[in-house]
């Protein structure tokens, strides 16, 4: 019986034995399969910095750690002085810096993740050299970190832009740094704004109210990095930012909330002197108490507006967040688009049928990205208050029904109807506005109407409303929110706060359709329902036009046939100048072809007969404006239309002042291109 139980008890232990050693195997094989990463680790304090118990520690810790438990990837910390790990970065002998400043020099060595903080450059200083302003940096000895953003832009743009001089130290540390502050041996060290809430930041070091230089911090790669680890932070990122409850904002509540007022001596005799004062004037007591409690409110006051500020800040980066990741889709998309689909046309054997299919996805892959950037700069238009309405004589009625005939075949293509509903009457559709600002609303609204219409019907019109014009657009789209009607129309803002939308767009349609609209001294809202649909209306000033010229008006198809137009095209660029010719390709065209501004400019002397020029203004040898000015001194008549790619009205007024009769920009339309021509021959 005996043997039998300790054959039993051998057979028990060999299966614990075996399933141990099965756990270890597993366990093993799930750690190699991390992903390895070698992290750079300084001392700059509250960011990065290695703790007392000999642990790294900091915001950019914090964001890493939350990221490595997210992605699974086991993080190795490399602990060395800045300007080390700079130099080991570069070489590949890490994988991670966190903490950089991105820069033009940097671009180039390394790569940089999605902006992490928002960060500048701050003077601090003690009592015996107290800065108050720039200028009183002239001969002073400045501290700065060794190979950090603060040495090169004091090394270089700081001195050009204030013409002052001074000398600089350099440091492995921010310890040395402040040592040597305090020792005298320099005057203000010049660190980030996270210097503040560091521990070496204290009672004896004042942060002055002189900032310098704005920039944005990241995690910085070496150029040997897998571009995955570089979106794998990224997505990261983006979410733990767009999480109010993240720990990137508990790392922020805990690092900039650390209390290190230490109560100075002077400030305890007088307490103390205060405290025997109440005790001898108690008289005085109740008098005290309520003057106490209404600075008490004050304060609680100017504590609520400013976490309501904090908290308007987070939510405008979080935003921004969103926003910029878009826009970086609605770039790379068409981009990959063209670039996948030109590759594919490479291919000999590729059939008629595809190759007609491939060119008609690069067009509108081209269309969606030419229509990114114009929102983009747009609203750098806007934001820069270079945008000004240009008011003239406008027939609403032409309008709309361009507008009408523009957006059916995109309705058609989408199954959807499209329709005006409602007009004024044509007496009185004469009006004075500004007609392309006009355009580009009626343009955004429509554009929208079409894209979140999945199916149904959309109709637009206008109606008189006392001394206001109305517009209107209406469909039977997705609909909008309640809680998101009024958000819409902001910059940065979707009705889809989320990252992956089911749309393309770069978020900006509604925020120039609002701009455009307060230029024009009108008002913008919507009625929206989710599901059902949207209308959205806005109205402008009704200026009827009273005296009103007639319209004469041409018919380009009914034009007698003349003799041939001669066109000299002074194009450098030889796409450019293939897409001109093959738009000019009738036999009623005759072509010359000047590569610069001095060649056209001879072109034109040895043959008077040329009718017209085509000048592109960036030339090599002599550009386009110089080649019109030298034109202008012995042709004053012949018509010469600029092509460029400049769209800013100071561009344009500019370039019509040194001679051009007209501008066309690029990308060129070929009706536009058409009418203009017509136009100056028929004139001429």
């Amino acid at each position: 019986m005996n043997k039998v139980c300790y054959i039993y008890m051998k057979f028990i232990m060999c299966i614990i034995a075996l399933s141990i050693m099965g756990i270890t195997s597993v366990w093993s094989q799930i750690d190699s399969e991390k992903i390895k990463i070698k992290v750079g680790l300084y001392d700059n304090p509250p960011k990065i910095f290695m703790n007392e118990k000999g642990k790294p520690d900091g915001i950019f810790i914090d964001i890493l750690e939350s990221i490595s438990v997210n992605e699974h990837l086991q993080v190795e910390y490399v602990y060395d002085n800045w300007s080390n790990l700079y130099a080991k970065l570069i070489n590949g002998e890490i994988d991670i810096l966190p903490d950089m400043a991105f820069s033009q020099g940097r671009d180039s060595l390394f790569q940089f993740s999605m902006p992490v903080l928002n960060s500048w450059l701050q003077v601090f200083t003690t009592k015996k050299t107290m800065i108050n302003k720039v200028t009183e940096l002239h001969n002073k000895r400045i501290g700065v970190l060794k190979a950090s953003t603060q040495e090169d832009y004091l090394r270089g743009e700081f001195k050009k832009k204030y013409n002052i001089d001074y000398l600089l130290f350099t440091y492995d540390s921010y310890v040395k740094s402040v040592n040597a502050l305090k020792a005298e041996e320099i005057d203000v060290i010049i660190a980030n704004r996270f210097f503040t809430f560091s521990d070496l930041c204290d009672e004896n070091i004042f942060p002055s109210g002189v900032l310098l230089q704005f920039s944005d911090l990241h995690f910085a790669f070496s150029e040997k990095t897998s571009h995955d680890i570089i979106e794998i932070f990224d997505k990261n990122i983006a979410n733990l930012k767009n999480n109010p409850n993240s720990e990137f904002y508990t790392s922020l509540q805990k690092w900039f909330n650390i209390n290190k007022f230490i109560v100075p001596n002077s400030l305890k005799w007088v307490v103390g002197s205060l405290t025997l004062f109440l005790a001898i004037f108690l008289s005085f007591t109740f008098l005290l108490n309520f003057k106490v409690k209404a600075k008490t409110r004050i304060l609680e006051e100017k504590n609520i507006e400013l976490i309501a500020a904090k908290e308007k800040a987070e939510e405008h980066d979080r935003l921004k967040t969103v926003f910029l990741q878009n826009l970086s889709h609605e770039i790379r998309t068409p981009m990959n688009g063209i670039l996948g689909f030109v590759s594919l046309l490479q291919d000999s054997k590729i059939t008629p049928e595809y190759k007609e299919q491939y060119l008609e996805i690069i067009h509108q892959s081209g269309e969606r990205l030419l229509k990114t950037i114009n929102d983009i700069i747009e609203m750098s238009k806007i934001e820069s208050n270079q945008v000004v309405p240009r008011y003239s004589q406008v027939d609403i009625d032409k309008i709309m029904d361009f507008h009408l005939n523009f957006f059916k075949e995109q309705a058609k293509r989408k199954g959807l109807s499209i329709a005006i509903t409602k007009r004024i009457r044509s007496e009185q559709t004469k009006i004075e506005t500004d007609e392309s600002l006009l355009n580009a609303i009626l343009t955004n609204l429509l554009i929208n109407a079409v894209k979140f219409t999945l199916n149904g019907s959309i109709e637009f019109g206008n109606y008189l409303d006392d001394n206001k014009l109305v517009f209107f657009v209406k469909d039977s789209g997705i609909g909008i929110p309640k809680d998101r009607q009024e958000a819409i129309f902001e910059r940065f803002v979707f009705s889809d706060l989320k990252i992956s939308r089911s749309h393309e767009g770069s978020g900006l349609g509604l925020a120039i359709v609002k701009a455009h609209v307060q230029l024009l001294n009108g008002a913008v809202w919507l009625e929206s329902e989710v599901n059902i649909g949207s209308t959205f209306y806005f109205s402008l000033p009704y200026r009827k036009v009273v005296n009103e010229f007639p319209n004469i008006e041409t018919n380009q198809n009914n034009a007698p046939e003349e003799d041939q137009i001669t066109v000299l095209i002074a194009e450098d660029d030889d796409v450019s100048f293939l897409y001109l010719k093959t738009l000019l390709k009738s036999s009623r065209f005759k072509l010359y072809h000047g590569t610069t501004g001095l060649e056209a400019v001879q072109l034109l002397k040895d043959n008077p007969s040329i009718d017209l020029v085509l000048m592109d203004i960036k030339m090599p040898i002599m550009s386009g404006i110089e080649a019109t000015k030298e034109i202008r001194k012995f042709n004053t008549s012949i018509p010469i239309i600029a092509q460029t790619a400049y769209i800013m009205h100071e561009d344009k007024e500019s370039i019509i002042q040194i001679g051009c009769n007209d501008i066309v920009t690029k990308p060129i339309n070929k009706s536009e291109l058409f009418q203009k021509i017509e136009d100056f021959i028929r004139k001429k």
